[in-house]
């Protein structure tokens, strides 16, 4: 089927969509026009009453999935959005990208009618291959599919091409895009290369960057914060002289594991705290990276500590801080579970205090609301993830 065949249109009760295929950009243009020239000018809902129906998007989400697992996900994610924020949704997956050129799309729109008052609320979604040279040049096909003067929410699920020039050129030149939203854990290898690579999109192009890697360990620094909330511990963050975190990793391949989120960890803390690079993140035996940071006085070791797992992710497992000021030593042990963080910290060995905070983890779709709604550019994560990226940096010059 393509743009000028009979619309397809799902008869579900309480929903309207209509679907089409298209071969070329301009052939998604013509089908999402037909569409919108069949569509009612209003509709009745589940509850019977009329709703105007039309056109409602408020934003742009353009995804780059490198896999049909990725496009699923970001689909998922972004259709659990729809009733906060309607978006015309263009999900592109480059295939065979040495082969021929060739562009097979398929475009729905799709309206949810409420019960009670207001109107419904409507989407448009681009699934679109791209194969041969339309792969390889997205800067080209997907500026047109944009809707003008919205704002522009790129996402790249998985591995993100830093080096190449048309993800340069899609990111700042073509779409504009107000937003970059990555997920580091996902990254191959130890994902060293990609901190550095977004370090270096945030400081050149200024862009506001969510990093999901990032955003999941909030319930952890919420959990932090409060081992060091009384005026008798609160001095102990100037004073801190190490950290370790400890995380899920392969049991054949240790140094192999993506340490995107253990490094977070350190960064987030020592953003916070002013601290500083001063030398290389070194691997060493059984895949322990270690690194020196600069504080205002003093300096902190770092120990990224893998954990052998059957489920060797790169999740962390287990936070470690020690303090010492003036004689005097503060021990923390941060550590997470399914629903909650747990923390224990007690001082110059005495009596252990355990505190638990509840937090689920969050999902795909909390985490892309989040991005969408933090408005720009954010300094906290800003800083951090500077810091990652300056340590990640040192890891490749002392490679």
């Amino acid at each position: 089927m393509d743009a000028t065949a009979p619309l397809l249109q799902d008869m579900t009760p309480g929903v309207l969509a209509w679907s089409a295929k298209a071969t070329s950009v301009a052939d998604i243009e013509r089908a999402l026009g037909r569409i919108w020239a069949v569509a009612p000018d209003a509709a009745v809902g589940p509850d019977g009453e009329r709703h105007v129906v039309a056109r409602t998007s408020v934003l742009n989400f353009v995804a780059v999935a490198g896999s049909q697992e990725a496009a699923a996900r970001v689909l998922a994610a972004v259709g659990s959005l729809t009733g906060r924020h309607p978006s015309r949704t263009i999900v592109v997956e480059p295939r065979d990208v040495e082969g021929p050129r060739r562009i097979e799309a398929e475009v729905t729109a799709s309206c949810m009618l409420p019960r009670g008052a207001g109107a419904a609320i409507c989407t448009e979604t681009v699934r679109l291959r791209a194969g041969g040279d339309a792969g390889r040049h997205l800067a080209s096909i997907v500026p047109p599919l944009l809707v003008h003067d919205l704002p522009v929410t790129l996402w790249w699920p998985e591995d993100v091409p830093f080096h190449r020039a048309d993800f340069t050129a899609l990111l700042t030149h073509a779409v504009q895009a107000d937003r970059l939203v990555v997920d580091g854990s996902a990254w191959r290898g130890d994902g060293l290369a990609g901190v550095r690579g977004l370090a270096h999109v945030q400081a050149a192009s200024g862009i506001a960057i969510s990093d999901f890697a990032l955003m999941r360990q909030s319930r952890w620094r919420d959990a932090l914060a409060s081992a060091f909330d009384g005026p008798d511990l609160l001095p102990y963050l100037g004073a801190i002289r190490s950290i370790s975190v400890e995380y899920a990793a392969s049991r054949t391949d240790p140094a192999g594991t993506n340490v995107v989120r253990p490094l977070y960890h350190a960064a987030w803390i020592g953003s916070r705290l002013g601290w500083s690079a001063t030398g290389p993140l070194v691997v060493g035996p059984g895949g322990r990276r270690t690194a020196v940071l600069r504080r205002a006085r003093g300096h902190v070791d770092l120990s990224l500590v893998p954990v052998p797992s059957d489920q060797p992710g790169g999740a962390t497992t287990r936070v470690r801080i020690v303090a010492e000021r003036r004689g005097s030593r503060l021990d923390v042990e941060i550590m997470g579970r399914a629903e909650a963080v747990i923390v224990r910290f007690s001082r110059d060995g005495g009596a252990t205090v355990e505190r638990v905070h509840h937090a689920v983890r969050r999902t795909d779709a909390d985490l892309l609301a989040e991005a969408v709604e933090s408005g720009g550019r954010d300094r906290l994560t800003s800083e951090a993830i500077r810091l990652a990226g300056e340590i990640a940096a040192r890891a490749e010059a002392g490679a």
